[in-house]
C-alpha cells in the first residue's frame, strides 16, 4: 500500500492548510484509519507540533487538515507527518510506514485596501449593537408587514437582523416608515466616536429601499464633538439635528424584486476632508413620511496614506518568550516615488527598538516592500503584548499598533452548536447529517445540543430563550446569527455543509470559531448522580491561559440524553444529492416518509431555576484571573434526574459564557456514566448486557458496525438500557 498522488507535492510552496484546504493523498487501494490516528504539522527545527491534523478517508483518498486554519508563513519551512500504522487497507492490514512531506511557507499578508477607522457589515448583530447608538423618535406603530419583520414602536428604530433573502444570513441594517396609522419616521443610527486623522478620509456605504412605488430617502449627518457618548438622549439628538452637517440626502432605489435585497445595492463614497483632525459621530437617519423601508450595509470609514502595512506575524502564540516581526509595506501614493524607506519597531515601554533603513529604491504606487526586523521582540507570557511598527516615507510617518496574545498554555477549544429540531419536522434530517459530518470532520471539538420542539422530548422554553424558531436552525457558540445546517450553491445547485460566502451554515460558523484560540480551558471533572434523591453533583475547573482584570463570566449547565427512540418525519426521502446519505432517495431510508430512529444529544433540562434561564451562574469566576490558576467549583442540582429516561445515557455540558455578550468562551461535556464504573462494568459483560440496536451518530439505525462513530443501544437483564459509543 503506497501513496500514488498528492495535491501538494513534497517541497512545494503552501500558503495555508484548513478543513477547506486539506492535504489530499491518493493510495493504490481503498483505505481505512486505525482508531485514534492523527497527523501533525511541524515547523522545521521545532520538536513540538504546531497543530494536530485530523485524518479522514473516502475510498482510496486520505485528507489531512488542522481543525483551525494554519497559515504557513513565507520564509518558514514546515513538515507534515502521518505516523506509521495510521492508515491500513479496508481489511485492517498493511499499515503505512511514516509519511513525511516538506513544505515551504508561502503566506504573505495582503494589506487592506484602505486603513479602516470604522467598519460594520452587520454580519454579527452583537458587534453592530456595540458599534452604533440607536434613537427612536416617533414611537409609531409599524404596519403588519413591518411587524412581521420584528419591528415594534419603541425598540427597533434600526434593526440589525434583516437578511438579504429568505435563505441568506448576510444581514444588513433596516428602518421603516410603514405605520398604522401613517406618520413620519424619526429613527436614527449613530456610530461610536471616530477620529479622522487627515484629509484623505471618506465614508463608504450601500443603500437600498423596499417598495418600488415609494420614494424613501436616506440622510447622513456628521456631528463633531469631543465628548464620548455611550447612548443617544433627546438632548443629544436635538444637537445633532441642529448642528450636524448633512453630507448625504438621497433617494434610495428599490431592488428589481421586493422578495430580496441581493445584488441591488447602490454604493456611495463620500469624502470627509472637511472634518480632518476632528472627533466625529456619523448618523444615518430615516425621516420618511408614509414611505416603505430603508436598508443600509457595508458601512466603512477609511483613510488613505502614502502606504499600507501588513504584518506577517501570528497574533496569538503559546508560552513564547520572543517573536520575530516581519511584514509587507504596500505603496498607495499616486504621485510620489520613494528612494528611501525607514521602519522602526518598539514595545509599549519603548525599551526594545529596532530600525530598518533601505535606500536606492524606486517605490511607486502599487509596489510592495517586504521587511524583517533583525531583533526579536520579547514577550511576556500570559499577557497581551502591544508592539508598534512605524513606516517613514518622505515626510509621511505611519504607525500601526498590534497586539500579540501570549497564552501561558495551549487551550483546547470546543464549539457548542445549539439547534432546534423536532420529530415532526420534515427538514430536520438536514441537522442530523450536518451534526454527524461535524463530529466526523472535527472529532471531539464540537458539542451538539439538540433542543426538541413540540414533541415528546420538547424543551420549548430553552429554544425560545435562544431565539430559535425555524427548524432546523442553530446558534453556534451563542453567536447572534442563526444559521442552517446545509446550504445550496445558487450557481451549481449543489448542497454543501459550507457556503461560498463562508457565513451561512453551521459548519461555516464552527470553523470561524475555531480560527481563534480560547482564553480559558473548561473541564468537567465530576458528574455524579444519586439514584435515590435524583440529584446531580457537578464539579468544574476553569483555567485561564491569560491574565485578565474585569472578567465577567458565567457558567451554564445543560443535561443531555442519548438513545431516545422516536419516529422522525423524513422530507429528504426523494432527494438524490449524496449529502443526505441514508436519508436520501438512494439511502437506507429512501422513499420512507417517516423513520424510527434513536435521538442523541437531546436537551432534557437546563440546570437552572427555569428552562429559559440561559445566562448561567454568576459569581463563580472572579473578576480578576491569573493565567494557569485553576478556578474550581462544585454544584449540586436537586431532583433533576427525573427529566431523564436513563441517567447512564445522559451527559452534562458546561459552557463558560462571556456575561457581556452571552457568547461561549469554551465548553466541556461529560457522561454521567463516567462516574459509575459498576454500570460500565455491566455493559462490558456480554452475558449481562446485549446489543439490541446500532445507530450512526445522526441516529440512523444500522445493520452492523460501520466506519466511524457507532452508538450501541444495550439492554441489561433487568430491562435497563444503556448507550455505548464505539469507533470503527
Amino acid at each position: 500500500m503506497k501513496v500514488t498522488g498528492i495535491n501538494f507535492e513534497d517541497g512545494t510552496e503552501v500558503a495555508s492548510l484548513s478543513y477547506n484546504i486539506p492535504i489530499t493523498m491518493q493510495f493504490d487501494t481503498k483505505i481505512a484509519l486505525t482508531e485514534g490516528s492523527k497527523g501533525a504539522l511541524y515547523q522545521e527545527g521545532v520538536a513540538t507540533p504546531i497543530s494536530d491534523l485530523t485524518l479522514a478517508t473516502s475510498a482510496n483518498l486520505l485528507a489531512a487538515y488542522p481543525s483551525t486554519k494554519r497559515n504557513l508563513f513565507k520564509g518558514v519551512n514546515y513538515i507534515v507527518k502521518i505516523p506509521a500504522g495510521s492508515v491500513t487497507d479496508i481489511m485492517g492490514n498493511c499499515g503505512n510506514e511514516e509519511i513525511t512531506y516538506h513544505y515551504i511557507g508561502a503566506y504573505v499578508p495582503e494589506p487592506p485596501a484602505d486603513t479602516l477607522l470604522f467598519a460594520d457589515d452587520f454580519t454579527d448583530p452583537a458587534t453592530s449593537y456595540n458599534n452604533f447608538m440607536l434613537y427612536e423618535g416617533d414611537h409609531l406603530t409599524p404596519n403588519s408587514t413591518a411587524q412581521s419583520w420584528q419591528f415594534d414602536a419603541d425598540n427597533t428604530p434600526w434593526y440589525f437582523i434583516i437578511s438579504e433573502s429568505e435563505n441568506s444570513y448576510d444581514y444588513c441594517a433596516g428602518s421603516i416608515s410603514m405605520y398604522n396609522p401613517s406618520g413620519k419616521s424619526d429613527d436614527w443610527m449613530v456610530t461610536r466616536q471616530i477620529f479622522l486623522p487627515n484629509t484623505y478620509c471618506y465614508l463608504d456605504f450601500d443603500v437600498q429601499s423596499y417598495l418600488n412605488n415609494k420614494k424613501d430617502s436616506l440622510q447622513v449627518y456628521v456631528y463633531t464633538d469631543d465628548a464620548v457618548y455611550s447612548g443617544i438622549s433627546d438632548e443629544t439628538i436635538s444637537r445633532i439635528k441642529t448642528q450636524a452637517v448633512c453630507i448625504f440626502n438621497g433617494q434610495a432605489a428599490p431592488g428589481s424584486s421586493q422578495e430580496g435585497l441581493t445584488g441591488d445595492w447602490a454604493h456611495y463614497r463620500i469624502p470627509l476632508e472637511q472634518f480632518a483632525g476632528k472627533n466625529v459621530y456619523i448618523a444615518f437617519a430615516n425621516q420618511g413620511t408614509d414611505q416603505s423601508a430603508l436598508f443600509v450595509d457595508n458601512i466603512k470609514v477609511v483613510y488613505k496614506s502614502s502606504c499600507l502595512l501588513g504584518l506577517n506575524t501570528k497574533t496569538t502564540v503559546v508560552a513564547q518568550e520572543e517573536i520575530a516581526i516581519n511584514g509587507i509595506v504596500k505603496i498607495t501614493d499616486e504621485t510620489n516615488t520613494y528612494e528611501t524607506i525607514t521602519l522602526f519597531l518598539h514595545n509599549e515601554e519603548k525599551t526594545v527598538s529596532d530600525t530598518i533603513r533601505d535606500t536606492g529604491l524606486n517605490l511607486k504606487n502599487g509596489d510592495t516592500y517586504e521587511f524583517r526586523f533583525a531583533k526579536k521582540a520579547p514577550l511576556t507570557i500570559g499577557e497581551e503584548n502591544t508592539l508598534t511598527v512605524g513606516v517613514i516615507l518622505g515626510n509621511d510617518t505611519k504607525t500601526t499598533d498590534f497586539t500579540i496574545k501570549n497564552l501561558a498554555f495551549e487551550t483546547t477549544k470546543k464549539v457548542v452548536v445549539e439547534e432546534i429540531t423536532g420529530t415532526w419536522c420534515t427538514n430536520c434530517p438536514d441537522g442530523m447529517v450536518a451534526i454527524e459530518h461535524m463530529q466526523e470532520a472535527l472529532p471531539r471539538q464540537v458539542i451538539p445540543i439538540c433542543i426538541h420542539n413540540k414533541d415528546i422530548y420538547a424543551n420549548d422554553d430553552y429554544a425560545s430563550a435562544l431565539g430559535l424558531t425555524a427548524l432546523p436552525t442553530a446558534r453556534v457558540n451563542r453567536r447572534d446569527t442563526i444559521t442552517s445546517p446545509i446550504v445550496i450553491n445558487t450557481d451549481t445547485y449543489e448542497y454543501s455543509f459550507t457556503s461560498v460566502k463562508g457565513n451561512e451554515s453551521w459548519m461555516d460558523h464552527v470553523l470561524s470559531e475555531l480560527e481563534t484560540e480560547a482564553d480559558a480551558d473548561v473541564a468537567l471533572t465530576k458528574a455524579d448522580f444519586n439514584r435515590q434523591t435524583g440529584s446531580l453533583t457537578v464539579s468544574t475547573r476553569v483555567t485561564y491561559a491569560i491574565n485578565r482584570n474585569g472578567v465577567a463570566a458565567n457558567l451554564f449547565f445543560v443535561l443531555l440524553e442519548d438513545g431516545l427512540v422516536g419516529v422522525q418525519t423524513n422530507g429528504r426521502a426523494n432527494m438524490t444529492d449524496p449529502i443526505y446519505g441514508d436519508w436520501g432517495k438512494n439511502g437506507k431510508y429512501g422513499g420512507q416518509a417517516s423513520v424510527q430512529i434513536a435521538y442523541h444529544d437531546v436537551a432534557r433540562a437546563v440546570l437552572a431555576e427555569n428552562q429559559s434561564a440561559i445566562s448561567g451562574y454568576s459569581g463563580i469566576v472572579p473578576a480578576n484571573v491569573k493565567s494557569g490558576e485553576a478556578i474550581n467549583t462544585t454544584i449540586t442540582f436537586d431532583g433533576v434526574l427525573t427529566a431523564l429516561s436513563n441517567p447512564l445515557n445522559a451527559k452534562v455540558v458546561c459552557m463558560l459564557l462571556d456575561a457581556n455578550n452571552g457568547r461561549v468562551i469554551n465548553a466541556d461535556v461529560r457522561s454521567l456514566a463516567d462516574a459509575n464504573p459498576e454500570s460500565i462494568g455491566e455493559l462490558a459483560a456480554p452475558a449481562q448486557a446485549e446489543v439490541i440496536a446500532i445507530y450512526s451518530a445522526s441516529g440512523t439505525q444500522l445493520e452492523e458496525l460501520q466506519k466511524g462513530l457507532n452508538i450501541l443501544l444495550m439492554q441489561a437483564p433487568d430491562g435497563r438500557t444503556f448507550i455505548r459509543k464505539v469507533m470503527k
